[in-house]
């Protein structure tokens, strides 16, 4: 079994900003440099996602495609990183363009805690693209830390959908806490997000069987599913649980009877 890296009180008091506290009428897209500057003003922690391009440098991007946030269309992954960084993200005022993981990272450079979803296809691990994440991760953790309290918030964590995503990232960054991110696996008119999974893995995934194997400390679950009992057992053995994606104070009222911390977007970011 995989050490379980457990975190720090300070990190579960803060609300994390989904994708930064973006606002496209003000500019500010989702997973861009200055909705996570936006985010730690607010002082939230911040959520987002990464993804490979061709090369497996880890871009901070959620979709597969460049064609909902861009004015291009195809694969991220067919792109190379110097091509994607000039890539603007349609609606950023200023001009914003697609950011590489390390660019986040200097940015921040542990201002708040960063939530980081490993987005992943469901094939084999790309382990190049493991290496892209897990090393800046290493080194972050290492010139971070020493500059913070012994109360203070873990600067970085590492999640994913993908349980072998999980278990590469504990080999990977041993010492950076890792979290495993499920939900029904339905979409609100009950059909399936993935059509063509069978029912015994979707529910293998949604009840987080592999939770434990992966070395995982944190569970990110979607906030419409809760409670779920396996949740519930995991929540009740120590494991924190960031509920997503928080858009109310009136969803957040009923969620957090089963979850600790909110990943939010909209209004709910405002003062309460």
């Amino acid at each position: 079994m995989t050490l379980r890296i457990p975190l720090k009180p300070a990190t579960t008091r803060l609300r994390y900003a989904h994708r930064g506290l973006h606002d496209r009428g003000s500019g500010l897209i989702e997973n861009s440099l200055p909705a996570f500057e936006a985010a730690i003003r607010g002082g939230f922690g911040i959520e987002c996602d990464v993804r490979p391009a061709i090369d497996s440098t880890a871009m901070v991007f959620h979709d597969a495609t460049l064609d909902r946030l861009t004015s291009q269309t195809g694969l991220i992954t067919d792109r190379g990183p110097t091509d994607l960084c000039e890539i603007p993200l349609l609606g950023s005022r200023p001009k914003t363009t697609i950011s590489t993981y390390t660019d986040l990272l200097a940015m921040v450079d542990g201002r708040t805690p960063l939530l980081i979803e490993v987005k992943s296809e469901w094939g084999a691990v790309d382990a190049d693209f493991i290496r892209h994440i897990a090393a800046p991760a290493n080194a972050y953790v290492t010139n971070v830390a020493p500059s913070r309290s012994a109360d203070a918030p873990d600067p970085i964590m590492l999640m994913s959908f993908d349980p072998a995503v999980v278990a590469a990232l504990a080999k990977a960054a041993p010492t950076v806490p890792r979290g495993l991110v499920s939900g029904s696996y339905r979409h609100a008119d009950g059909n399936p997000w993935w059509p063509d999974a069978l029912d015994a893995p979707r529910a293998a995934l949604r009840d987080l069987a592999e939770f434990e194997a992966v070395g995982a400390s944190f569970i990110a679950y979607e906030a419409s599913a809760l409670p779920n009992p396996h949740v519930a057992t995991l929540r009740a053995g120590g494991n924190p649980v960031f509920a997503w994606t928080i858009r109310s104070q009136e969803v957040w009222t009923t969620a957090r009877e089963y979850a600790d911390v909110a990943i939010f977007e909209g209004a709910y970011g405002r003062p309460l």
